[in-house]
């Protein structure tokens, strides 16, 4: 372990919101200079889980200094509504590098079309791939 390089946790760090459970933050530096943290919330008058599953969203925060503290800027990525396959919850941001981006994004998004308008591929919809490491599964949602 580094416990002897880690240095004690600011007081007012970080970043809280009243009544929403914080979660999975991701925070990148933008050209403002200023840090921005994108995180999932969700309401705590839901339980952590399952709420997670049928309430979150993906918000952004700002600060001046990657230690917060954070404030709430806005709601970046909603829920699009129970209608859509994935609408009930946007969950999980994390940064991917710009070199990155295009390539993991494009593969995935043909994958999916193939999976769903063709009935044929899908297999980076099936699982993890070890070619697009940024890439999480959740396995089971039970």
């Amino acid at each position: 372990m580094h416990t002897n390089t880690m240095l004690p946790a600011p007081r007012g760090g970080g970043f809280r919101m009243e009544g929403y459970w914080i979660w999975c933050g991701s925070v990148v530096q933008g050209e403002d200079g200023k840090f921005h943290m994108f995180a999932s919330r969700w309401p705590k008058t839901l339980p952590m889980h399952p709420g997670w599953m049928t309430a979150s969203e993906i918000v952004r925060a700002d600060s001046d200094t990657p230690e917060g503290p954070y404030r709430f800027r806005e709601v970046a990525l909603p829920a699009r509504g129970a209608e859509y396959w994935d609408g009930r919850c946007t969950h999980n941001p994390q940064k991917i590098a710009p070199e990155r981006a295009n390539s993991v994004i494009n593969a995935y998004m043909l994958d999916f079309f193939d999976m769903y308008l063709k009935n044929q591929g899908g297999i980076l919809m099936k699982g993890p791939d070890s070619r697009f490491s940024e890439v999480k599964f959740v396995t089971s949602l039970l």
